[in-house]
């Protein structure tokens, strides 16, 4: 029932704003995802070596239900005070953090384009939940695109190769970010860009900050054929 109620309340919302959305209803193991998107048909990036960047849509407890709209900003959602500095608080590493992407979600990324921001850009995505398992809070950089992720491709010969910058390696202005803090139990839901490929090949994102490394699961997506060279 409150699923329910929860989908007619966005779907209200939706049909009174500029650009109408809709909702798809995802049922995991341990909470039902509302995915709040808009209905422009949606196209698949162009691939770009220095391009980059997993925007966040949810940072807290798991829920019976968990609905996800517009990604967060800097300037619109507010996180827990930085705690950088807090000797409570950790680095990630694979012990104490997992990340799955979830192809079974067809989700998209928006964006706005124009003058007056008259018209939606909607790309393909899919879904990527990152759990903190341990009973510290994880410091995970200060972006809410994810500072230290970026993506690998498997080539012919069998070897990981890295295709694109993570956040951290891009001239960009932090002085509005926040730091990204993951506190223990808790997830963070964030959106995996799909390039356009003319080849399926096996893919995988890469958390690293020095020897920091975690790794997700494997998972396969059309790529450009020329990065498996």
């Amino acid at each position: 029932m409150k699923i329910i109620i929860a989908g007619l309340l966005i779907m209200f919302i939706s049909g009174c704003t500029k650009f109408p959305r809709t909702i798809n209803i995802y049922n995991f193991q341990h909470f039902t995802l509302l995915d709040t998107i808009y209905q422009e048909p949606a196209t698949y990036r162009q691939y770009d070596k220095d391009d980059g960047g997993y925007p966040i849509y949810y940072i807290g407890k798991i829920q019976d239900t968990i609905g996800i709209g517009d990604r967060y900003l800097p300037w619109k959602n507010k996180l827990p005070k930085d705690r950088l500095w807090d000797t409570s608080v950790r680095f990630f590493s694979p012990e104490k953090m997992t990340m799955h992407v979830d192809t079974s979600v067809k989700t998209c990324i928006e964006g706005t384009y124009g003058n007056d921001r008259d018209s939606i850009l909607n790309t393909h995505a899919y879904l990527l939940c990152i759990h903190n398992v341990s009973d510290t809070a994880l410091w995970l950089g200060k972006d809410l695109s994810l500072a230290y992720l970026y993506r690998e491709v498997q080539n012919k010969r069998g070897i990981w190769v890295k295709i694109e910058k993570m956040p951290s390696e891009m001239d960009i202005c932090g002085t509005s970010q926040r730091y990204v803090i993951l506190n223990p139990d808790e997830i963070i839901l964030a959106k995996v860009i799909r390039y356009k490929g003319d080849i399926p090949a096996k893919c995988r994102l890469v958390m690293k900050r020095f020897n920091q490394i975690v790794y997700s699961n494997v998972f396969v997506d059309q790529v450009e054929r020329s990065l498996l060279d």
